[in-house]
């Protein structure tokens, strides 16, 4: 069996992709196409926060995780 370079670069971009999929899958962060509004209004973001802290009923924060090819953003 031969294998050309080109033939192990397009592999090698087929199995980091699938593990980013599978990072993202796993994990719940949102990937943005484009990124999201700096305006305060959490609409660009799920309903549901990616994380929530709660410490006994005092200083609820929630907190929403996406990313793009450049960047990562916390809400």
């Amino acid at each position: 069996m031969t294998v050309t370079a080109e033939q192990l670069q397009a592999a090698e971009r087929r199995r980091a992709a699938a593990v980013a999929a599978s990072t993202i899958q796993r994990n719940g962060i949102l990937a943005h196409r484009t990124a999201p509004r700096i305006d305060g209004d959490l609409k660009d973001w799920p309903a549901v926060p990616q994380a929530s802290w709660d410490r006994q009923g005092r200083f609820k924060t929630d907190a929403w995780l996406g990313w793009d090819d450049q960047s990562l953003y916390l809400a």
